[in-house]
């Protein structure tokens, strides 16, 4: 991804935040309420699904499908959830003309073993929206740059706030 793309992907992710008047250094909150605000609605489904956490536009708007076998964490089913949305946003192009075009049943999924531009578009959406640069920077700083404590803080899995870091140059790439 270049470099001009991963900023304009951080811009809207923070227009994004700004309409739901979350600061930059704040968590965000209950995911379901930020989904049915925007129209949406969370299921949980198990593993045997064909896809295991996707995003599908629905008769009546879209769903995001969570897996609900317990095999991940709260705060990373919080990414994912932010991932989904990345696709929603910026790939199927909800709340714009395009959104028309997209077919019911249709979606963006992350299947095991393969990896796109579209995944690692989704991913620095989630990181942006749940961890913006602003906001990183100064909850670094005031905890002395523990990991744990920023992953606390934007309430993230440890290894999303490590690569959110090295993204924006705190620690090494």
């Amino acid at each position: 991804m270049t470099n001009e793309r991963r900023q304009a992907i951080n811009d809207f992710a923070g227009k994004i935040r700004e309409l739901f008047a979350v600061a930059t250094d704040e968590p965000i909150g209950k995911f379901g309420d930020i989904v049915a605000r925007l129209g949406g609605r969370i299921e949980e489904t198990s593993k045997d699904y064909l896809y295991e956490q996707v995003v599908k536009k629905s008769s009546e708007s879209f769903t995001i499908y969570l897996d609900k076998t317990g095999a991940y964490s709260s705060e990373q089913q919080r990414f994912t959830t932010a991932h989904e949305l990345g696709h929603l946003l910026i790939h199927m192009g909800y709340g714009t003309k395009n959104w028309d075009s997209v077919n019911i049943g249709d979606n963006y999924n992350k299947v095991l073993g393969i990896y796109s531009i579209v995944e690692e578009e989704a991913d620095e959406f989630a990181a942006a929206f749940l961890m913006p640069e602003e906001g990183f920077i100064k909850v670094a700083k005031e905890s002395s740059n523990d990991i744990e404590e920023i992953a606390k803080h934007f309430n993230v899995a440890v290894i999303d706030a490590k690569k959110r870091g090295r993204c924006l140059g705190i620690w090494g790439r």
